[in-house]
C-alpha cells in the first residue's frame, strides 16, 4: 500500500492487512533454529509475544532461509553512516520510487484540515531489542530530554522548527502522539522519513543517565568511574546507537561491539517487528560483521578477493570501477549501477563572512565570481578525471532530477580566459607582480588558501588543475588538504578563504529544502555558514544574511507548508533561479543519471538485493532483514 499523502489535506491511513492482503493476525510466524531453542529453554518468550500486534510483512521476490554473515570493511567511526544507511528504522519510509511516504513504525496517520496538526499511531506491540515495549514515552523522551535539553542539543533540530517556533510534541495514549506547529507544515513527514533524523530513544535504558529522571550525584559518580567530562558527554556516549552495545534498539540487528572493534559486529535482534509474507521473522542473516580496515585501498582488496558481500561505501569510486569489473569472476560478485543523486563534484564556496574587507568585498561581487568561472576549463577536467562521463555544470540539480534546468546548470560554464581578464580588470585588478600575478589595493599579491575537503582524493588533483585556470587570469590560488573532521569545522565556523567539496541539491526523495547546500538552514550550510547558523538560531548567532538569501528562506517555508508535490516543484525552481542570478558558487561537472562512481558490490551468493530501482546510498527502502545467502542450510 502506497500513499500518496501530497494531494490531501485530510489523510488517514490504517494498515488491517499487510501488501498482499494476507491479514496479519491470520498468520503462522516461523523463527530461526537459535531462537526457537531459546523460547524451549525458557529463555526467549514464544515468536508470537516477541512481535507486535500487526507485524511490518515485507513482500519479498525470493522466501529465503536463515543462516549466514553478512561481510562489509570500513575505516572506523567515520563510516557509521554506512550502518544508518543499512538498517535504521525511521517513524516512516519513502516507496522504491520515492514518490510517496509508506508505514513503518508508524501505522497510520492524521493531518488537521490546516496541516499544522499531525497525530501519528504507532504499531503496537514494538519491542526494544530487550524485550521492552516501544511506546509513545520512547517519542515523548527524545523530544523533551534530548531535543529539549539544551545541554544535550545546544541548537535545536531546524526541522523541527516553523516560523522559528519549535513544534510541540503530545502523547495522546500509550501509542499516539500528535505534533502540533504554529504554521502548516506539509513537508513534515518527509523529515520523519529520513534516516538521519532519528525521533525516538529506549526511555527505559536512558533514563538512568538523564539527571530529569536520576539523581545527579549518582549520574556524576558513573560518569567519572567512565572517564567522561561531562553528564552531557556521558549521555551522549550511552546514546550512541551502534557503539554502545548495552543500548537496545529496534533494529533487524543489534552492535554487539564497538565501531573501532576489529570486528564491528550486529548480531540477530529476537524482538524485530517485520516478517515476510511466509510468516518468517526477519532478518535472515545471523549478523554483520564490518571488518575494521586501514585504508580504502584495503576495503578494494577485500572485495576483489571476495570477502565482501554488499558493500557501497569505500568502494563506489569510479577510479576503482575497471577493476572490480576486471576480477567479478574471480571475486565471485557482481556490480549493480543505480541511478545517482547527481550531484556536483568539486564545488567551490567563498567565505562571504571573512574578516578582511577587501576579500569580503572581492567575493561578495558576484563579477569576480563570473570571471573565475569562466576561467575553468570543465571540459577538460571532465575528460581528465571522470574518463568524459560526468557533465560541466553549475551547482545546480542534475538531469534525472525533477528541479533541472539547464540554463541555470551552463549559465558561466564557457570556458573563456579571455573575458575572466576582461572582468578583473574592470574590477580594478590591473596591476600584476613580475610574475603576472595581480596585486590588491595595498599593493600585496593577490593570494588565496582554498581548504579542500581531502577524504575524497580526486577533490585535490582536480583542484590543482583549477590552480592553474586560475594562475592564467592573475589569481595566485593554493589548494591545501585539510581531513574530513577539521575541514568540516574549519568551514562550518566560516576559518577559511575558498573552500572546495561535493554539493547535493536535492534527488529522489530528498526534496531541496532538506539540503543545506541549497537553502541556509544550519551551519552545514557551507556557502553561508554564519547566514545558516542566523536562520537555525533565529538571529541569536551567525550573520545576519543580505535580502536574497532571506528571500530564500521565505520561499522555504512556503514549500514547507505546500502539500502539493508540483507547486512544491515549482516553488523550489524560484530558489534556483534565486541562486542562478547570484553563483553564490562556483560547480565543475555534475555526476550523470547512471554514474560508475554509484554503484554495489554484491557476492554471488547473495539473494533479495535489489537489481535495479532507484538508490540514494540508503538501503533501508530495500529492508537489508530480507536479504540472504544461498550458500547457507535451511533451519
Amino acid at each position: 500500500m502506497c500513499i500518496v499523502f501530497r494531494l490531501t489535506y485530510i489523510f488517514i491511513v490504517v494498515l488491517l492487512f499487510s501488501t498482499n492482503g494476507i491479514p496479519a493476525r491470520s498468520m503462522e510466524y516461523k523463527e530461526c533454529a537459535e531462537f526457537r531453542k531459546l523460547v524451549q529453554e525458557k529463555k526467549l518468550p514464544p515468536i508470537r509475544e516477541r512481535l507486535p500486534e500487526e507485524p511490518f510483512i515485507v513482500t519479498v521476490k525470493e522466501i529465503g532461509h536463515y543462516g549466514g554473515i553478512w561481510r562489509q570493511a570500513h575505516l572506523g567511526v567515520i563510516d557509521l553512516a554506512d550502518c544508518l544507511r543499512i538498517i535504521r528504522e525511521p517513524l516512516v519510509v519513502y516507496d522504491t520510487s520515492f514518490t510517496c511516504i509508506k508505514p513503518n513504525i508508524v501505522r497510520a496517520w492524521q493531518w488537521n484540515k490546516d496541516i499544522t496538526q499531525l497525530v501519528l499511531y504507532l504499531r503496537k506491540g514494538i519491542k526494544w531489542s530487550d524485550g521492552k515495549p516501544f511506546t509513545a514515552d520512547d517519542l515523548l523522551f527524545w523530544y523533551e530530554d534530548i531535543a529539549l535539553n539544551k545541554e544535550l542539543t545546544p541548537i535545536p533540530p531546524s526541522w523541527l522548527k516553523v516560523d522559528g517556533k519549535i513544534g510541540k510534541l503530545e502523547k495522546l495514549d500509550v501509542y499516539t502522539v500528535r505534533w502540533t506547529f504554529p504554521k502548516p507544515n506539509g513537508f513534515f513527514l518527509e523529515h520523519l522519513a529520513s534516516v538521519w533524523n532519528l525521533t525516538y530513544a529506549p526511555k527505559h535504558y536512558l533514563q538512568q543517565f538523564h539527571p530529569r529522571y536520576t539523581p545527579l550525584e549518582k549520574i556524576e559518580a558513573m560518569r567519572k568511574k567512565e572517564n567522561y567530562d561531562t553528564w552531557s558527554a556521558f549521555f551522549s556516549a550511552k546514546n550512541a546507537q551502534f557503539n554502545n552495545p548495552e543500548l537496545p534498539g529496534i533494529e533487524a540487528w543489534i552492535s554487539k561491539t564497538k565501531l573501532d572493534a576489529p570486528v564491528h559486529r550486529l548480531e540477530r535482534n529476537p524482538y524485530y517487528w517485520k516478517v515476510d509474507q511466509a510468516g518468517n521473522q526477519l532478518p535472515y542473516l545471523d549478523r554483520i560483521d564490518r571488518y575494521f580496515v586501514p585504508s580504502p585501498d584495503a576495503v578494494l582488496l577485500r572485495a576483489l578477493s571476495g570477502e565482501i558481500d554488499v558493500q557501497q561505501r569505500r568502494l563506489a569510486d569510479m577510479n576503482n570501477y575497471p577493476i572490480l569489473v576486471e576480477h567479478q569472476q574471480q571475486g565471485n560478485y557482481r556490480i549493480q549501477l543505480f541511478p545517482t543523486p547527481e550531484s556536483n563534484f568539486s564545488t567551490i564556496f567563498f567565505n562571504y563572512h571573512i574578516q578582511d574587507k577587501f576579500l569580503r568585498t572581492l567575493f561578495w561581487n558576484k563579477q569576480f565570481r563570473r570571471a573565475l568561472s569562466l576561467a575553468i576549463n570543465r571540459d577538460e577536467i571532465n575528460q581528465l578525471f571522470f574518463k568524459g562521463t560526468f557533465y560541466p555544470s553549475q551547482n545546480f540539480p542534475g538531469k534525472g532530477t525533477p528541479w533541472y534546468m539547464p540554463e541555470y546548470n551552463n549559465r558561466d560554464i564557457e570556458y573563456n580566459p579571455k573575458e575572466a581578464n576582461r572582468i578583473l580588470d574592470e574590477l580594478g585588478l590591473t596591476k600584476r607582480d613580475r610574475e603576472g600575478y595581480r596585486l590588491r589595493p595595498d599593493g600585496k599579491r593577490l593570494f588565496l588558501i582554498n581548504d579542500v575537503f581531502a577524504s575524497w582524493f580526486l577533490n585535490m588533483e582536480v583542484q590543482d588543475m583549477v590552480k592553474e585556470y586560475w594562475r592564467d587570469i592573475g589569481i595566485q590560488v593554493i589548494p591545501r588538504p585539510v581531513a574530513t573532521s577539521l575541514w568540516v569545522t574549519r568551514v562550518a565556523g566560516a576559518q577559511f578563504q575558498l573552500a572546495t567539496y561535493m554539493s547535493f541539491n536535492g534527488s529522489y526523495g530528498v526534496d531541496p529544502i532538506l539540503q543545506p547546500f541549497v537553502y541556509p538552514i544550519s551551519s552545514s550550510s557551507y556557502w553561508g555558514p554564519l547566514w545558516g547558523l542566523w536562520f537555525a538560531t533565529d538571529g541569536k548567532a551567525g550573520e545576519e544574511p543580505p535580502p536574497p538569501v532571506k528571500e530564500l528562506m521565505v520561499i522555504r517555508d512556503k514549500v514547507r507548508a505546500e502539500p502539493n508535490m508540483d507547486k512544491r516543484i515549482a516553488l523550489n525552481k524560484l530558489a534556483f533561479k534565486i541562486r542562478a542570478e547570484n553563483l553564490w558558487d562556483i560547480g565543475i561537472v555534475n555526476e550523470p543519471p547512471l554514474s560508475t562512481g554509484r554503484f554495489l558490490v554484491i557476492h554471488n551468493t547473495m539473494r533479495n538485493v535489489p537489481e535495479t530501482g532507484l538508490y540514494d546510498g540508503n538501503f533501508i527502502y530495500y529492508h537489508p532483514a530480507s536479504w540472504f545467502k544461498i550458500n547457507q542450510l535451511k533451519n
